[in-house]
């Protein structure tokens, strides 16, 4: 017999790699609901709970009890189970039962290190396995499990447990995302030779230069958003050139308003050179030098090309603030290229 905490885990082909739509799935987790049910048992682990500062489920116990990690879709056929976990306590050797029952044939002996890090365990799953999830002897157990996934091969695993570390790290962060949904692009005050919308669902900027080839821009106004420059040292903002795009197009340059230099001024301003790939190019904008970024960020005017010819075209589909070069890498991470 099982006691059991079910908890909605990130269920993912490994046919593929990570992709954004995992990330929603995996949200989906921390925002969440772990609906204890269960399994005919005659007890529970004695603390199970969604802990908010380690975006992670914490697991404590004594005495004998099992945690059951439900997946939630099924896999055809998965061959394998893993856990990200890290171990504060209970390091050793961990009983862990494919599927929803202590069952000495579907029990593996999984050695679990209980360093303080993040670390993750892979079990292969018995032929025909048709199950949901797994279940965890969690005897003497301190831990906090990050996710649980079921896969069908073993090609991704490392790069699945290093996506994880990403999105911990990027949840655990203050980091500010613009993206250009509606009520963004009410800021968007003024623009210079350009047409511009919003492409939905993505909320991505689209900016075409028009009428004129000349200093085309648009400025986005964030003075209302709390943004500290004195705090927010590093920008990354996420564009992307189609490969038809002119060869008059060369470089961009980025005017960055705050207490500190109000208004749009070559002093205060970055370029830097352009990608034209057809895909997404992550610049990161390093202010950490920039005594005129100070006080509150007031808004940038993005002059997406710095010569151009009509007809040129940018999407954005982020400007993001961050406090540190490490929090700004990490967010780059979590960004797929198309």
């Amino acid at each position: 017999d099982n006691s059991a905490y079910d908890i909605d885990a990130l269920d993912v082909n490994r046919d593929e790699d990570i992709t954004a739509a995992d990330s929603i799935a995996y949200k989906k987790i921390i925002a969440g609901t772990t609906d204890p049910k269960t399994y005919e048992a005659s007890g529970t682990p004695t603390d199970v709970a969604f802990d908010t500062e380690e975006y992670a489920l914490h697991v404590s116990d004594t005495a004998g009890k099992y945690l059951y990690l439900k997946a939630e879709h099924e896999l055809e056929a998965p061959a394998y189970a893993v856990v990200v976990y890290k171990a504060l306590a209970g390091g050793g050797i961990m009983p862990v039962y494919a599927g929803d029952k202590v069952a000495d044939d579907k029990k593996a002996m999984v050695p679990v290190s209980a360093n303080g890090e993040y670390n993750y365990f892979i079990i292969s799953l018995p032929e025909g396995f048709d199950g949901e999830g797994i279940s965890l002897d969690v005897t003497g157990c301190d831990l906090y499990i990050d996710s649980f996934g079921l896969f069908e091969d073993s090609s991704n695993i490392a790069s699945f447990f290093k996506g994880r570390e990403a999105e911990r790290h990027l949840l655990a962060s203050d980091n500010i995302e613009v993206t250009f949904t509606d009520e963004v692009m009410a800021k968007l005050d003024y623009a210079n030779h350009t047409s511009y919308s919003n492409t939905t669902p993505a909320n991505v900027l689209k900016m075409t230069v028009s009428e004129n080839r000349i200093d085309p821009y648009v400025y986005l106004n964030v003075s209302d958003m709390g943004i500290s420059a004195d705090e927010y040292k590093y920008i990354v903002y996420s564009y992307r050139l189609p490969t038809s795009t002119s060869n008059y197009i060369e470089k961009a340059q980025l005017f960055l308003c705050s207490d500190g230099a109000p208004n749009p001024a070559e002093t205060s301003s970055v370029k830097f050179d352009l990608v034209k790939s057809g895909q997404y190019v992550n610049e990161i904008v390093d202010l950490t030098g920039a005594s005129w970024w100070s006080g509150d960020a007031l808004g940038i005017r993005m002059d997406y090309f710095c010569n151009a010819q009509l007809e040129d075209t940018c999407y954005v589909r982020c400007v993001t603030f961050c406090k540190t070069l490490e929090d700004a890498e990490f967010y780059i991470s979590t960004l797929s290229a198309n």
